[in-house]
């Protein structure tokens, strides 16, 4: 009977075994670094290092904002000095910051204040889904 238990023992036990190396959607791990004092990558993580960000050349991204900034202003009136005025169009090379912000996905560009015109127009790497977060007749 002793005997009996014991073959069940190390049935279910092989059994349990098998399962738990065959199980597909346990997290895949890889190995990094070497020695006794490896560890564990989770396979989805190391992904995510690799990934690729494909970002809008300079003057591309220039040329992108200044478009959609004078279609967005054209008809729009702004308070300055001397009363009511009207957006004056620009050209792709007044943008004086361009910045990649990482946490949002989004270039930003910014141009002017002190005493004229500035704004700050953002949008995705690849140019989709621009914004005008700022624009302004900016006396001093």
């Amino acid at each position: 009977m002793s005997k009996s238990i014991s073959q069940s023992i190390i049935l279910f036990s092989l059994i349990g075994l098998a399962s738990c190396s065959s199980n597909e959607s346990a997290p895949q791990s890889t190995n990094v670094g070497g020695g006794a004092a490896e560890k564990m990558v989770p396979q989805h993580t190391q992904e995510d290092k690799n990934q690729v960000i494909h970002i809008l050349a300079e003057n591309e991204a220039r040329r992108i904002a200044a478009k959609f900034l004078n279609e967005r202003l054209r008809k729009r009136k702004f308070l300055a000095p001397n009363g009511e005025t009207e957006f004056s169009p620009i050209e792709g090379e007044r943008w004086e910051s361009i910045v990649y912000d990482y946490p949002k996905s989004r270039i930003v560009l910014r141009f002017g204040g002190y005493g004229g015109w500035e704004a700050i127009v953002s949008f995705g790497s690849d140019g989709s889904d621009p914004k005008v977060e700022h624009a302004e007749f900016a006396w001093d």
